[in-house]
């Protein structure tokens, strides 16, 4: 199906994609392999657009791994691999991204495909940064641009350039980063507009990060306008939020907030939380699950809180301050104590009195 330009056909992707990922679904399970890694390969631009789906992404990443597999069509794997590969680093597993790129890298080079051997190496470096290991993405990330160059990749040098930039950022060095972000900016203009809107973004935080702060918000605030006529609502909330950094830094609070308002209307309630909760650890093999008996639930704790509770609802009343467990107990004492000393003062008045 023809389409006038690549926005027409990213927003047909969008409205129909779940008829698409439920006919993936259908010729896995009618053994159809050559279509099923086929169609997800076509996906490739849904996927990387909403990075919000990355289970559907991963389940579908590894239905094109079995089909390709089990069909004639072998030399595809390490290209079904790098989409898995990065299906897994947008969930945030970084050491199955990690080593799904490094398998993707093995099986190009035994095929002999340069091409997908480069771009299997430039993949093996985004875990690594995401993971906190700028150095070795660095080390990574400098290989494989010499390897990009002699595959003829188009973009794939420019590419890999902007994610040296952001590992450079990483390591604290934002002039080599901005260095780096602009040269793969004016390569990447004009092959791929997407691409080149998101390196943009990248390069406004390297240059506020340099000590223009203005400039910085100035080119996030262009990225930010580029999107927009991409219809990339993710990127969107991205530049906002970095405003919102920005603009914290600066002292601007009232401009912050409303970067920080635009970002959640467009990213949704969740965008700040960065990664999810780490998996709760596995229990201990020495130590069986039972049931909560009586002597777990009486603790110190417990039976102070519930010893302050009684006396302050039955005996006294608390005067409501926030005391400390010393002071909360002298003040029940003394009010204990008051009416005591205020009768036997009584009593002693009335002796005197007489006498």
């Amino acid at each position: 199906m023809p389409f006038r330009d690549a926005r027409t056909a990213g927003l047909w992707l969008a409205v129909r994609r779940h008829t698409l990922i439920a006919a993936i679904h259908a010729a896995a399970d009618d053994g159809l392999h050559p279509i099923v890694w086929r169609m997800n390969d076509a996906l490739w631009p849904l996927w990387d657009h909403r990075r919000d789906t990355p289970k559907t992404w991963i389940r579908s990443g590894e239905l094109a791994l079995h089909a390709v597999r089990h069909s004639p069509d072998h030399a595809a794997e390490p290209r079904v691999l790098t989409s898995l590969g990065a299906a897994l680093l947008a969930a945030g597993r970084h050491v199955a991204a990690h080593a799904t790129f490094h398998h993707a890298h093995d099986l190009a080079t035994r095929h002999g495909d340069d091409l997908m051997r480069a771009q299997a190496l430039h993949d093996q470096g985004r875990p690594c940064r995401h993971a906190g290991e700028p150095a070795l993405a660095h080390r990574i990330l400098t290989h494989a641009l010499p390897a990009r160059t002699r595959a003829e990749d188009p973009r794939g040098p420019a590419l890999t350039r902007t994610e040296l930039g952001l590992t450079l950022l990483d390591r604290d060095n934002p002039t080599s980063a901005v260095e780096q972000l602009t040269q793969a900016r004016a390569e990447l203009l004009p092959l791929d507009p997407m691409a080149a809107a998101w390196t943009l973004a990248h390069l406004g935080t390297a240059t506020a990060r340099t000590g223009q702060p203005d400039t910085g918000d100035q080119l996030l605030r262009q990225a930010e306008t580029e999107f927009t006529t991409l219809h990339h609502i993710h990127a969107r909330g991205t530049c906002a939020a970095q405003r919102a950094l920005i603009a914290a830094h600066r002292g601007r609070t009232r401009t912050a907030l409303n970067h920080i308002d635009r970002a959640l209307r467009l990213h949704g309630p969740f965008f700040f939380l960065k990664s999810p909760p780490p998996p709760l650890p596995p229990p201990s093999p020495l130590r069986r699950w039972r049931p909560m008996c009586i002597r777990d639930r009486l603790t110190t704790d417990r039976f102070e809180k519930s010893l302050r509770t009684v006396v302050n609802s039955t005996v006294f009343r608390s005067s409501g301050q926030d005391l400390t467990t010393t002071g909360t107990y002298t003040e029940m004492a003394s009010r204990f104590t008051e009416p005591v000393l205020l009768t036997l003062a009584i009593l002693a008045i009335r002796a005197r009195v007489k006498r």
